[in-house]
């Protein structure tokens, strides 16, 4: 299994939620956090043709409606600009145990 990177987003979102701001305007187009990881992901899709490997995407749970957010369910998802934290983490569980199934 191969984890594609995690959406890139606002580097200072914990910052900003901490100092009591709304953050709907840190969320981040799916188009232009993959625009940014360009390379990664060109690396990710040439890895397709690999017989057997399950490629995982967080873009698929962490950015609903094409829209990367920094926020679900009143809970910040990211740590910095390209790190989960502990709920973003946690978002991804049901994602990767389907990949773990499919793998096996």
């Amino acid at each position: 299994m191969v984890c594609a990177p995690s959406p890139a987003r606002f580097s200072r979102a914990g910052r900003l939620v901490a100092q009591g701001h709304d953050l709907p305007g840190c969320n981040v187009s799916e188009r232009v956090s993959r625009e940014r990881q360009r390379i990664a992901f060109g690396v990710l899709d040439r890895l397709a043709q690999h017989p057997g490997l399950v490629r995982v995407y967080p873009t698929q749970a962490l950015c609903p409606q094409e829209r990367c957010v920094v926020m679900m369910g009143g809970k910040l998802l990211c740590f910095d600009s390209h790190h989960l934290d502990i709920p973003g983490s946690e978002t991804l569980v049901p994602m990767l145990a389907r990949a773990l199934r499919q793998g096996a």
